[in-house]
Protein backbone atom coordinates (compact mmCIF):
# COMPACT_ATOMS: atom_id res chain seq x y z
CA UNK A 1 0.00 0.00 0.00
CA UNK A 2 1.31 3.46 -0.84
CA UNK A 3 -0.03 7.01 -0.70
CA UNK A 4 0.19 10.13 -2.86
CA UNK A 5 -0.87 13.58 -1.68
CA UNK A 6 -1.63 16.56 -3.90
CA UNK A 7 -2.68 19.70 -2.08
CA UNK A 8 -5.62 18.86 0.15
CA UNK A 9 -6.36 15.50 -1.43
CA UNK A 10 -4.65 12.22 -0.62
CA UNK A 11 -4.91 9.18 -2.87
CA UNK A 12 -4.24 5.86 -1.23
CA UNK A 13 -3.75 2.84 -3.51
CA UNK A 14 -4.45 -0.43 -1.79
CA UNK A 15 -2.72 -3.35 -3.50
CA UNK A 16 -5.34 -6.05 -3.33
CA UNK A 17 -4.35 -9.72 -3.10
CA UNK A 18 -5.12 -12.52 -5.53
CA UNK A 19 -7.44 -11.64 -8.40
CA UNK A 20 -8.55 -8.37 -6.81
CA UNK A 21 -8.04 -5.20 -8.80
CA UNK A 22 -6.40 -2.16 -7.13
CA UNK A 23 -8.79 0.76 -6.62
CA UNK A 24 -7.92 4.45 -6.44
CA UNK A 25 -9.78 6.38 -3.76
CA UNK A 26 -9.73 10.17 -3.46
CA UNK A 27 -10.31 11.27 0.12
CA UNK A 28 -11.23 14.68 1.45
CA UNK A 29 -9.35 15.24 4.73
CA UNK A 30 -11.18 15.10 8.05
CA UNK A 31 -10.03 15.55 11.63
CA UNK A 32 -12.63 13.01 12.75
CA UNK A 33 -11.18 10.00 10.94
CA UNK A 34 -8.28 7.87 12.07
CA UNK A 35 -6.20 7.11 8.97
CA UNK A 36 -7.33 7.59 5.39
CA UNK A 37 -10.35 5.73 3.99
CA UNK A 38 -9.77 3.27 1.17
CA UNK A 39 -11.66 0.83 -1.03
CA UNK A 40 -10.95 -2.67 -2.30
CA UNK A 41 -12.58 -4.04 -5.43
CA UNK A 42 -12.85 -7.39 -7.18
CA UNK A 43 -13.83 -7.47 -10.86
CA UNK A 44 -15.63 -10.35 -12.52
CA UNK A 45 -14.10 -10.48 -15.98
CA UNK A 46 -17.00 -12.28 -17.68
CA UNK A 47 -19.95 -10.27 -16.35
CA UNK A 48 -17.94 -7.08 -15.79
CA UNK A 49 -19.54 -6.65 -12.34
CA UNK A 50 -17.20 -5.13 -9.74
CA UNK A 51 -17.76 -5.71 -6.01
CA UNK A 52 -16.02 -3.58 -3.43
CA UNK A 53 -16.10 -2.13 0.07
CA UNK A 54 -15.23 1.24 1.54
CA UNK A 55 -13.28 1.14 4.78
CA UNK A 56 -13.34 4.10 7.16
CA UNK A 57 -11.76 4.04 10.63
CA UNK A 58 -14.13 5.98 12.86
CA UNK A 59 -14.01 6.46 16.64
CA UNK A 60 -15.14 3.35 18.49
CA UNK A 61 -18.88 3.00 18.83
CA UNK A 62 -19.71 5.41 16.01
CA UNK A 63 -22.21 4.04 13.51
CA UNK A 64 -21.39 5.06 9.96
CA UNK A 65 -23.87 5.53 7.12
CA UNK A 66 -22.92 5.20 3.46
CA UNK A 67 -24.89 6.83 0.64
CA UNK A 68 -24.28 7.46 -3.04
CA UNK A 69 -23.45 11.13 -3.55
CA UNK A 70 -22.49 11.18 -7.24
CA UNK A 71 -23.50 8.38 -9.63
CA UNK A 72 -21.10 6.85 -12.17
CA UNK A 73 -21.41 7.97 -15.79
CA UNK A 74 -20.67 4.64 -17.50
CA UNK A 75 -22.63 2.20 -15.36
CA UNK A 76 -24.71 1.82 -12.22
CA UNK A 77 -23.79 1.20 -8.60
CA UNK A 78 -25.59 -0.01 -5.48
CA UNK A 79 -24.17 0.95 -2.07
CA UNK A 80 -25.03 -0.81 1.20
CA UNK A 81 -26.00 1.97 3.60
CA UNK A 82 -24.74 0.21 6.73
CA UNK A 83 -21.58 -1.62 5.58
CA UNK A 84 -20.12 0.43 2.73
CA UNK A 85 -20.12 -2.58 0.41
CA UNK A 86 -20.83 -1.62 -3.19
CA UNK A 87 -21.51 -3.33 -6.50
CA UNK A 88 -20.75 -1.58 -9.77
CA UNK A 89 -22.06 -2.74 -13.15
CA UNK A 90 -20.58 -1.09 -16.24
CA UNK A 91 -22.73 -0.64 -19.32
CA UNK A 92 -22.03 -2.99 -22.17
CA UNK A 93 -21.05 0.01 -24.27
CA UNK A 94 -18.44 1.01 -21.66
CA UNK A 95 -16.96 -2.52 -21.72
CA UNK A 96 -16.66 -2.50 -25.51
CA UNK A 97 -15.01 0.93 -25.43
CA UNK A 98 -12.57 -0.42 -22.84
CA UNK A 99 -11.85 -3.38 -25.10
CA UNK A 100 -10.86 -1.01 -27.88
CA UNK A 101 -8.80 1.31 -25.70
CA UNK A 102 -5.12 1.10 -24.89
CA UNK A 103 -4.64 0.70 -21.16
CA UNK A 104 -7.21 0.29 -18.39
CA UNK A 105 -10.45 2.26 -18.24
CA UNK A 106 -12.20 3.38 -15.07
CA UNK A 107 -15.47 5.02 -14.12
CA UNK A 108 -16.03 7.20 -11.04
CA UNK A 109 -18.60 7.60 -8.30
CA UNK A 110 -18.61 9.35 -4.91
CA UNK A 111 -19.93 7.89 -1.67
CA UNK A 112 -20.80 10.11 1.29
CA UNK A 113 -19.74 8.52 4.61
CA UNK A 114 -21.27 10.12 7.67
CA UNK A 115 -22.09 9.87 11.35
CA UNK A 116 -23.69 12.41 13.69
CA UNK A 117 -20.22 13.92 14.30
CA UNK A 118 -18.66 14.07 10.81
CA UNK A 119 -19.04 13.48 7.10
CA UNK A 120 -16.54 12.75 4.33
CA UNK A 121 -16.78 11.99 0.63
CA UNK A 122 -14.95 8.98 -0.79
CA UNK A 123 -14.28 8.92 -4.54
CA UNK A 124 -14.09 5.43 -6.03
CA UNK A 125 -12.73 4.68 -9.53
CA UNK A 126 -13.93 1.15 -10.38
CA UNK A 127 -12.16 -0.68 -13.17
CA UNK A 128 -14.19 -1.33 -16.34
CA UNK A 129 -13.58 -4.92 -17.43
CA UNK A 130 -12.77 -4.75 -21.18
CA UNK A 131 -14.86 -6.83 -23.57
CA UNK A 132 -15.11 -7.71 -27.24
CA UNK A 133 -17.15 -10.05 -29.42
CA UNK A 134 -16.67 -13.75 -29.99
CA UNK A 135 -18.44 -15.01 -33.13
CA UNK A 136 -19.94 -18.51 -33.57
CA UNK A 137 -21.96 -19.95 -36.43
CA UNK A 138 -24.84 -22.40 -36.14
CA UNK A 139 -25.47 -24.11 -39.52
CA UNK A 140 -29.12 -24.64 -40.44
CA UNK A 141 -28.68 -25.72 -44.07
CA UNK A 142 -31.68 -27.30 -45.77
CA UNK A 143 -34.13 -26.03 -43.17
CA UNK A 144 -35.93 -23.51 -45.39
CA UNK A 145 -36.00 -19.73 -45.63
CA UNK A 146 -35.17 -18.25 -42.19
CA UNK A 147 -37.53 -15.35 -41.55
CA UNK A 148 -37.52 -14.53 -37.84
CA UNK A 149 -36.16 -15.40 -34.43
CA UNK A 150 -36.70 -14.86 -30.72
CA UNK A 151 -34.26 -15.47 -27.89
CA UNK A 152 -34.49 -16.53 -24.24
CA UNK A 153 -31.46 -16.93 -22.00
CA UNK A 154 -31.16 -20.64 -22.81
CA UNK A 155 -32.74 -21.01 -26.25
CA UNK A 156 -33.15 -19.30 -29.60
CA UNK A 157 -36.24 -19.97 -31.70
CA UNK A 158 -35.73 -19.56 -35.45
CA UNK A 159 -38.59 -19.59 -37.92
CA UNK A 160 -37.83 -21.69 -41.02
CA UNK A 161 -40.60 -20.78 -43.41
CA UNK A 162 -42.41 -23.87 -44.56
CA UNK A 163 -40.44 -26.15 -42.22
CA UNK A 164 -41.39 -25.08 -38.70
CA UNK A 165 -39.55 -23.51 -35.77
CA UNK A 166 -35.95 -24.54 -35.12
CA UNK A 167 -34.75 -24.58 -31.51
CA UNK A 168 -31.12 -23.72 -30.72
CA UNK A 169 -29.45 -24.40 -27.38
CA UNK A 170 -28.06 -20.93 -26.60
CA UNK A 171 -25.53 -22.33 -24.12
CA UNK A 172 -23.88 -24.65 -26.65
CA UNK A 173 -24.94 -22.98 -29.93
CA UNK A 174 -26.29 -26.23 -31.37
CA UNK A 175 -29.62 -27.18 -32.94
CA UNK A 176 -31.89 -29.28 -30.73
CA UNK A 177 -33.76 -32.09 -32.47
CA UNK A 178 -36.15 -31.57 -35.38
CA UNK A 179 -38.07 -28.33 -36.11
CA UNK A 180 -41.31 -27.79 -34.25
CA UNK A 181 -44.16 -28.45 -36.68
CA UNK A 182 -46.54 -25.53 -37.18
CA UNK A 183 -49.47 -24.80 -39.48
CA UNK A 184 -48.90 -22.43 -42.37
CA UNK A 185 -45.86 -20.48 -43.47
CA UNK A 186 -44.30 -18.90 -40.43
CA UNK A 187 -42.94 -15.38 -40.56
CA UNK A 188 -41.85 -13.77 -37.31
CA UNK A 189 -41.29 -15.01 -33.77
CA UNK A 190 -41.61 -13.25 -30.40
CA UNK A 191 -41.08 -14.39 -26.82
CA UNK A 192 -43.06 -13.51 -23.73
CA UNK A 193 -40.89 -11.53 -21.25
CA UNK A 194 -41.18 -14.26 -18.59
CA UNK A 195 -40.09 -16.75 -21.29
CA UNK A 196 -43.13 -18.91 -20.59
CA UNK A 197 -44.42 -18.87 -24.18
CA UNK A 198 -43.21 -18.30 -27.74
CA UNK A 199 -45.45 -16.68 -30.38
CA UNK A 200 -45.16 -17.37 -34.11
CA UNK A 201 -46.94 -15.31 -36.77
CA UNK A 202 -48.03 -17.48 -39.73
CA UNK A 203 -50.42 -17.45 -42.66
CA UNK A 204 -52.25 -20.25 -44.48
CA UNK A 205 -53.79 -20.34 -46.99
CA UNK A 206 -55.28 -16.84 -47.09
CA UNK A 207 -55.56 -15.88 -43.44
CA UNK A 208 -53.13 -14.85 -40.72
CA UNK A 209 -52.64 -16.70 -37.44
CA UNK A 210 -50.56 -16.42 -34.28
CA UNK A 211 -49.50 -19.71 -32.71
CA UNK A 212 -48.59 -19.97 -29.04
CA UNK A 213 -45.85 -22.50 -28.22
CA UNK A 214 -45.15 -23.82 -24.72
CA UNK A 215 -41.33 -24.28 -24.54
CA UNK A 216 -41.10 -27.07 -21.91
CA UNK A 217 -43.02 -29.42 -24.19
CA UNK A 218 -42.46 -27.55 -27.49
CA UNK A 219 -46.15 -27.92 -28.34
CA UNK A 220 -48.67 -25.48 -29.82
CA UNK A 221 -51.12 -24.50 -27.07
CA UNK A 222 -53.33 -22.00 -28.92
CA UNK A 223 -54.08 -20.57 -32.37
CA UNK A 224 -55.52 -17.07 -32.83
CA UNK A 225 -56.69 -15.68 -36.19
CA UNK A 226 -55.48 -12.16 -37.05
CA UNK A 227 -56.19 -9.55 -39.71
CA UNK A 228 -54.26 -9.86 -42.99
CA UNK A 229 -50.87 -11.48 -43.58
CA UNK A 230 -48.81 -11.02 -40.39
CA UNK A 231 -45.52 -9.22 -41.00
CA UNK A 232 -44.27 -8.67 -37.43
CA UNK A 233 -45.38 -9.00 -33.83
CA UNK A 234 -44.34 -7.69 -30.41
CA UNK A 235 -45.25 -8.59 -26.83
CA UNK A 236 -45.79 -5.94 -24.15
CA UNK A 237 -43.36 -5.83 -21.22
CA UNK A 238 -45.98 -7.26 -18.84
CA UNK A 239 -46.65 -10.13 -21.24
CA UNK A 240 -50.40 -9.44 -21.37
CA UNK A 241 -50.75 -8.07 -24.91
CA UNK A 242 -49.50 -9.16 -28.34
CA UNK A 243 -49.47 -6.65 -31.21
CA UNK A 244 -49.51 -8.17 -34.70
CA UNK A 245 -48.82 -6.10 -37.83
CA UNK A 246 -50.77 -7.29 -40.86
CA UNK A 247 -50.64 -6.62 -44.62
CA UNK A 248 -53.89 -6.69 -46.61
CA UNK A 249 -54.53 -10.12 -48.13
CA UNK A 250 -55.16 -8.52 -51.53
CA UNK A 251 -53.42 -5.45 -52.94
CA UNK A 252 -56.68 -3.59 -53.61
CA UNK A 253 -57.69 -3.75 -49.94
CA UNK A 254 -57.28 -0.85 -47.46
CA UNK A 255 -53.98 -0.03 -45.69
CA UNK A 256 -52.39 -2.32 -43.12
CA UNK A 257 -53.65 -3.01 -39.65
CA UNK A 258 -52.66 -4.11 -36.15
CA UNK A 259 -54.45 -6.92 -34.34
CA UNK A 260 -54.27 -6.85 -30.53
CA UNK A 261 -54.40 -10.19 -28.70
CA UNK A 262 -55.02 -10.78 -25.00
CA UNK A 263 -52.19 -13.21 -24.18
CA UNK A 264 -54.06 -14.55 -21.13
CA UNK A 265 -57.48 -15.26 -22.65
CA UNK A 266 -56.02 -15.97 -26.14
CA UNK A 267 -58.69 -13.73 -27.68
CA UNK A 268 -58.55 -10.77 -30.07
CA UNK A 269 -59.38 -7.45 -28.42
CA UNK A 270 -61.81 -5.33 -30.47
CA UNK A 271 -61.42 -4.60 -34.16
CA UNK A 272 -58.12 -4.47 -36.03
CA UNK A 273 -56.52 -1.01 -35.82
CA UNK A 274 -55.99 0.69 -39.23
CA UNK A 275 -52.46 2.03 -39.75
CA UNK A 276 -50.48 3.12 -42.83
CA UNK A 277 -49.57 1.43 -46.09
CA UNK A 278 -47.00 -1.34 -46.10
CA UNK A 279 -46.60 -1.83 -42.32
CA UNK A 280 -43.42 -3.77 -41.55
CA UNK A 281 -42.45 -3.46 -37.89
CA UNK A 282 -43.86 -2.96 -34.42
CA UNK A 283 -42.42 -2.14 -30.99
CA UNK A 284 -44.01 -1.33 -27.64
CA UNK A 285 -42.73 1.18 -25.08
CA UNK A 286 -41.39 -0.27 -21.79
CA UNK A 287 -44.44 1.02 -19.89
CA UNK A 288 -46.78 -0.51 -22.45
CA UNK A 289 -48.55 2.82 -23.06
CA UNK A 290 -47.80 3.10 -26.78
CA UNK A 291 -47.05 0.89 -29.76
CA UNK A 292 -45.12 2.18 -32.78
CA UNK A 293 -45.70 0.82 -36.29
CA UNK A 294 -43.38 1.41 -39.27
CA UNK A 295 -45.32 2.09 -42.47
CA UNK A 296 -42.80 1.35 -45.24
CA UNK A 297 -44.80 2.67 -48.18
CA UNK A 298 -45.86 5.89 -46.43
CA UNK A 299 -42.54 6.82 -44.81
CA UNK A 300 -44.29 7.21 -41.45
CA UNK A 301 -44.77 5.76 -37.98
CA UNK A 302 -48.24 5.16 -36.57
CA UNK A 303 -48.44 5.78 -32.80
CA UNK A 304 -51.07 3.65 -31.05
CA UNK A 305 -52.45 4.52 -27.61
CA UNK A 306 -52.72 1.05 -26.09
CA UNK A 307 -55.35 2.17 -23.57
CA UNK A 308 -57.82 2.99 -26.36
CA UNK A 309 -56.25 0.97 -29.21
CA UNK A 310 -56.42 3.95 -31.55
CA UNK A 311 -53.82 5.75 -33.65
CA UNK A 312 -53.21 9.09 -31.95
CA UNK A 313 -50.30 10.42 -34.03
CA UNK A 314 -48.51 9.84 -37.30
CA UNK A 315 -44.79 10.71 -37.48
CA UNK A 316 -42.99 11.45 -40.76
CA UNK A 317 -39.59 9.74 -40.72
CA UNK A 318 -38.46 9.51 -44.36
CA UNK A 319 -38.02 6.97 -47.11
CA UNK A 320 -39.00 3.37 -46.39
CA UNK A 321 -38.88 2.81 -42.61
CA UNK A 322 -38.34 -0.91 -42.04
CA UNK A 323 -38.06 -2.12 -38.42
CA UNK A 324 -38.14 -0.37 -35.05
CA UNK A 325 -36.77 -0.94 -31.54
CA UNK A 326 -37.97 1.03 -28.51
CA UNK A 327 -36.42 1.07 -25.04
CA UNK A 328 -34.78 2.97 -22.20
CA UNK A 329 -31.42 4.51 -23.05
CA UNK A 330 -29.07 7.05 -21.41
CA UNK A 331 -31.02 9.71 -23.33
CA UNK A 332 -34.44 8.55 -22.19
CA UNK A 333 -36.93 6.25 -23.88
CA UNK A 334 -36.06 6.29 -27.57
CA UNK A 335 -37.27 4.62 -30.73
CA UNK A 336 -34.80 3.56 -33.42
CA UNK A 337 -36.11 3.10 -36.97
CA UNK A 338 -34.04 1.51 -39.73
CA UNK A 339 -34.37 3.42 -43.02
CA UNK A 340 -34.01 0.73 -45.67
CA UNK A 341 -31.86 2.51 -48.28
CA UNK A 342 -29.37 0.88 -50.65
CA UNK A 343 -27.04 3.85 -50.27
CA UNK A 344 -26.73 6.09 -47.21
CA UNK A 345 -28.50 3.68 -44.89
CA UNK A 346 -29.45 5.26 -41.60
CA UNK A 347 -31.42 4.95 -38.37
CA UNK A 348 -33.93 7.63 -37.38
CA UNK A 349 -34.06 8.38 -33.65
CA UNK A 350 -37.50 9.08 -32.15
CA UNK A 351 -38.11 10.97 -28.90
CA UNK A 352 -41.07 9.05 -27.51
CA UNK A 353 -42.06 11.91 -25.19
CA UNK A 354 -42.41 14.37 -28.06
CA UNK A 355 -43.23 11.69 -30.65
CA UNK A 356 -40.87 13.33 -33.12
CA UNK A 357 -37.47 12.63 -34.69
CA UNK A 358 -34.59 14.01 -32.65
CA UNK A 359 -31.10 14.89 -33.88
CA UNK A 360 -29.52 13.70 -37.08
CA UNK A 361 -30.10 10.13 -38.34
CA UNK A 362 -27.38 7.65 -37.38
CA UNK A 363 -25.33 6.63 -40.43
CA UNK A 364 -24.99 2.85 -40.70
CA UNK A 365 -24.50 0.39 -43.57
CA UNK A 366 -26.46 -0.37 -46.74
CA UNK A 367 -30.03 -1.65 -46.54
CA UNK A 368 -30.37 -1.60 -42.73
CA UNK A 369 -33.09 -4.03 -41.66
CA UNK A 370 -33.28 -5.67 -38.22
CA UNK A 371 -32.62 -3.54 -35.15
CA UNK A 372 -32.31 -4.39 -31.44
CA UNK A 373 -31.40 -2.68 -28.16
CA UNK A 374 -29.29 -4.24 -25.42
CA UNK A 375 -31.26 -4.76 -22.17
CA UNK A 376 -29.27 -2.00 -20.43
CA UNK A 377 -30.07 0.38 -23.30
CA UNK A 378 -26.44 1.31 -23.92
CA UNK A 379 -26.03 -0.53 -27.24
CA UNK A 380 -28.02 -0.45 -30.46
CA UNK A 381 -27.48 -3.25 -32.98
CA UNK A 382 -28.36 -2.68 -36.65
CA UNK A 383 -28.31 -5.42 -39.30
CA UNK A 384 -27.04 -4.04 -42.62
CA UNK A 385 -28.24 -6.52 -45.24
CA UNK A 386 -26.13 -5.38 -48.20
CA UNK A 387 -22.75 -4.94 -46.47
CA UNK A 388 -23.33 -7.48 -44.81
CA UNK A 389 -22.58 -6.32 -41.29
CA UNK A 390 -23.90 -5.41 -37.86
CA UNK A 391 -23.35 -1.83 -36.69
CA UNK A 392 -22.82 -1.62 -32.92
CA UNK A 393 -23.81 1.85 -31.70
CA UNK A 394 -23.31 3.63 -28.37
CA UNK A 395 -26.74 5.11 -27.58
CA UNK A 396 -25.25 7.78 -25.29
CA UNK A 397 -23.51 9.37 -28.29
CA UNK A 398 -25.31 7.72 -31.25
CA UNK A 399 -21.85 6.91 -32.62
CA UNK A 400 -20.77 3.56 -34.04
CA UNK A 401 -18.36 1.66 -31.78
CA UNK A 402 -17.54 -1.08 -34.26
CA UNK A 403 -18.95 -2.74 -37.36
CA UNK A 404 -18.89 -6.54 -37.41
CA UNK A 405 -18.78 -8.06 -40.90
CA UNK A 406 -20.66 -11.35 -41.29
CA UNK A 407 -21.41 -13.75 -44.15
CA UNK A 408 -23.33 -13.96 -46.44
CA UNK A 409 -26.13 -11.57 -45.47
CA UNK A 410 -27.53 -10.19 -42.19
CA UNK A 411 -31.26 -9.89 -41.78
CA UNK A 412 -33.11 -10.39 -38.49
CA UNK A 413 -31.43 -10.00 -35.12
CA UNK A 414 -32.38 -10.53 -31.45
CA UNK A 415 -30.61 -9.97 -28.12
CA UNK A 416 -30.62 -12.41 -25.19
CA UNK A 417 -32.31 -11.19 -21.96
CA UNK A 418 -28.92 -10.76 -20.24
CA UNK A 419 -27.51 -8.90 -23.24
CA UNK A 420 -24.55 -11.26 -23.45
CA UNK A 421 -25.46 -12.63 -26.90
CA UNK A 422 -26.77 -11.25 -30.18
CA UNK A 423 -28.33 -13.78 -32.57
CA UNK A 424 -28.31 -12.93 -36.28
CA UNK A 425 -29.91 -14.70 -39.22
CA UNK A 426 -27.16 -14.89 -41.83
CA UNK A 427 -28.42 -16.79 -44.86
CA UNK A 428 -28.83 -20.49 -44.06
CA UNK A 429 -27.26 -20.22 -40.62
CA UNK A 430 -27.50 -18.29 -37.36
CA UNK A 431 -24.48 -16.28 -36.29
CA UNK A 432 -24.06 -15.64 -32.56
CA UNK A 433 -22.08 -12.62 -31.37
CA UNK A 434 -21.18 -13.10 -27.68
CA UNK A 435 -19.75 -10.39 -25.43
CA UNK A 436 -16.63 -11.91 -23.86
CA UNK A 437 -13.58 -10.70 -21.92
CA UNK A 438 -11.24 -8.85 -24.26
CA UNK A 439 -8.71 -11.60 -24.87
CA UNK A 440 -9.27 -10.56 -28.47
CA UNK A 441 -9.53 -7.05 -29.83
CA UNK A 442 -11.53 -5.80 -32.77
CA UNK A 443 -9.70 -5.70 -36.08
CA UNK A 444 -10.12 -2.92 -38.61
CA UNK A 445 -9.61 -5.53 -41.32
CA UNK A 446 -12.72 -5.44 -43.52
CA UNK A 447 -12.11 -8.98 -44.71
CA UNK A 448 -15.33 -10.85 -43.98
CA UNK A 449 -15.05 -13.56 -41.40
CA UNK A 450 -11.90 -11.98 -39.90
CA UNK A 451 -13.26 -9.29 -37.64
CA UNK A 452 -11.06 -9.87 -34.58
CA UNK A 453 -7.42 -10.52 -33.98
CA UNK A 454 -5.53 -11.99 -31.07
CA UNK A 455 -3.72 -9.60 -28.74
Amino acid sequence: MHERCDGETCREIHEAPGNQVPADVNVSPSQQVSGEPYSIETAHLISGVVNGSIYVSAPEGRQLTYSLYTAPSMGSVAVDASTGAWQYTPTQAARLHAGLANGSQTDRFIVAVSSPEFSIDVTVDPTIAPASFSVHEVPIAGRGNLTGLAVTENHAYVNARGRGVIVIDATTNTVIGEPLSIDGYGYKVAVRPDESHIYVATCWPSAGMVLEIYPPTNTVTSIVSVDGYPEDLAVSADGRRIYVVGHPVYSNQPPGSVTVIDAVSKAVIGEAIPVGHGPLGVAVTPDGARAYITNGDDGTLSVIDTATNTVTETIDVGTFPWKIAVGKTPRGVRGYVTMHAEENGSVAVIDTMANAPVGEPIVVGRLPAGVALSPDGSLLYVANMADPSVSVIDTSTNAEIVKMYLNPVVDWIAVSPSGSQLFCITGDKVTVMSIVPAEYRFSNDRQRGSTMKEL
